[in-house]
């Protein structure tokens, strides 16, 4: 489920989303440009020029192979680009991941204004993360799962926009509501000890998950 400490399964930003279903204000007029302006936006940048260099592919050890001190050095280098390319428009993405981190409830209208806000620079940050997988040879999957990891180790919301947007781009397409579920486990204690030496940093760029970098 998407857990945090002292979040329910559809705490934080996944009640957002349900929110916005239940209301059905402006659904059709202002909801779905949000989504489709992020989702969008996100796709493009994932499926650039054909010239563009691509992540090594996936495979099944990319989500099965011990987290290791490599990787983490990987991961720590990759999001101090992503979260540069994201200049400005860094603080208001940590701004609402301290809002999620408290508990505080989030209306529709300021999600979606952030949504909006955030839009050019959700597209630079993929960007940079693409090419920061290229440069330190990781798969997206690989990358996916050393977040989660991290994620796991520190106590952090396991929580990502993206992913919840475009969930709901597809409940919206099917007829159905979303399914905002997932199973995560908990961090080894040798992860919790591994992730611990780059806490500081990663806490830092931590609001990056949100959208799923």
């Amino acid at each position: 489920m998407i857990r945090r400490l002292g979040c329910s399964a559809l705490g934080c930003f996944g009640s957002i989303a349900l929110t916005l279903l239940a209301l059905g204000v402006g659904w059709f007029g202002f909801v779905q440009p949000a989504i489709g302006n992020l989702t969008g936006q996100l796709e493009t940048t994932l499926n650039g020029g054909p010239a563009a260099p691509q992540p090594r592919a996936g495979n099944p050890e990319d989500l099965q192979a011990p987290l290791t001190r490599a990787e983490l050095e990987k991961f720590v280098r990759i999001r101090r680009e992503v979260r540069k390319s994201m200049g400005n428009a860094f603080p208001q993405l940590q701004q609402i991941y301290a809002d999620i981190q408290a508990g505080e409830p989030v209306n529709a209208w300021t999600a979606l204004q952030a949504v909006r806000a955030l839009g050019s620079s959700v597209a630079d940050a993929r960007a940079a993360l693409e090419r920061g997988l290229v440069a330190e040879n990781l798969s997206r999957e690989r990358y996916a799962f050393v977040r989660q990891k991290v994620n796991l180790a520190l106590g952090l919301p396991q929580v990502d926009l993206a992913g919840v947007l475009g969930e709901l781009a597809r409940s919206q397409e099917s007829g159905s509501l979303p399914d905002l579920s997932g199973k995560v486990t908990a961090a080894t204690p040798e992860e919790r000890q591994q992730v611990e030496y780059f806490a500081k940093e990663l806490r830092v760029t931590a609001p990056l998950g949100l959208l799923g970098l």
